[in-house]
């Protein structure tokens, strides 16, 4: 599969959460908003979530959030913020090295969030 069906691919597979493929820089992030993300003691907050499908930063794709997520203790947070599309996002550290956009998405949230 090539970069274009890949992302067409990831954003079909969400297609119920409204992602949004924005283009900034020259890097291609898709917008998820209002994903939920477990919060402190099981509460769940629902909050925008941006996926970069392209290397950035040396990673070959990043996970960006609204706000930092403080279920698992083992996920590093960057100590600075990211002003991306003209929005704030905070990031941890985590690499992919395979598979599809689809499954490198899944991946960082599945670390982020936990499950």
């Amino acid at each position: 599969m090539n970069f274009e069906q890949e992302l067409k691919a990831l954003v079909d597979s969400y297609a119920s959460f409204s992602p949004v493929v924005e283009v900034e820089g020259g890097v291609t992030y898709v917008l998820f908003p209002k994903l939920y993300t477990p919060e402190g003691k099981g509460a769940e907050e629902a909050q925008d979530v941006l996926f970069s499908c392209n290397k950035i930063g040396g990673y070959n794709n990043k996970l960006f959030i609204e706000r930092i997520v403080h279920r698992k203790p083992n996920v590093r947070w960057k100590d600075q913020s990211h002003c991306i599309l003209g929005r704030t996002w905070y990031s941890f550290s985590f690499q992919t090295t395979t598979g599809t956009l689809k499954e490198r998405f899944l991946d960082h949230y599945k670390e982020v969030v936990g499950v």
